[in-house]
């Protein structure tokens, strides 16, 4: 697999560090890195003249509104140039979004169960949350449930349970071990 033509996408619950990791990877091997539910955030604002929240967007519209402008979001930006984009926790589980990331670089970034419900619940019931079930009951669920997705959809999976600097170098590490340029080919992309 030739990196250098592929998306770096990291999938993996909310909260588990996908946003901050990708960022400094993408500072690292020199690519652009894109939060795709930023990118939500900014289409909505230019539709719909609002600002709000991805939390808000499908708390006042609805899941299914929320999720066809994920879907939309994904498609434009898996049309640009190779970068590292940080994915929403929901993002991966519909059928369309696999297909488009499946032939890109795929990382599972995964953090104890217990951090990330702490992380989740900091900022009151998120509104994909079922409000008739009790919230780590909830989330528990939800973790069984998505879990064995995202590791099916992985290249690789890292566990964000260290340093960034640390977490970011494994990641390299692993990109190294995967990156098999053309013959002939040089490729740039660890050579920063």
């Amino acid at each position: 697999m030739n990196i250098q033509d592929k998306h770096i996408v990291l999938i993996g619950f909310k909260h588990v560090g996908k946003s901050v990791i990708g960022k400094i990877l993408a500072k690292k091997i020199n690519r652009a890195f894109i939060d795709i539910d930023k990118e939500i955030e900014k289409k909505f604002k230019n539709k719909q003249q609002k600002k709000i929240s991805c939390r808000q967007i499908m708390h006042e519209y609805g899941e299914s509104f929320f999720r066809d402008i994920e879907e939309k979001t994904l498609c434009s930006v898996i049309q640009s140039r190779p970068i590292v984009m940080a994915l929403g926790g929901g993002t991966p589980l519909k059928k369309e979004n696999q297909l488009l990331i499946q032939s890109h670089v795929v990382i599972h970034i995964n953090a104890s169960k217990e951090i990330v419900f702490k992380r989740i619940m900091a900022k009151g019931l998120p509104a994909f949350f079922n409000s008739n079930q009790e919230p780590f009951e909830f989330f528990n669920d939800l973790w069984k449930k998505r879990e064995p997705i995202y590791q099916k959809l992985a290249t690789f999976s890292i566990n964000n349970n260290q340093s960034l600097k640390k977490v970011v170098a494994q990641i390299i590490q692993k990109l190294k071990t995967f990156d098999k340029p053309s013959s002939g080919e040089k490729n740039e992309l660890f050579n920063h």
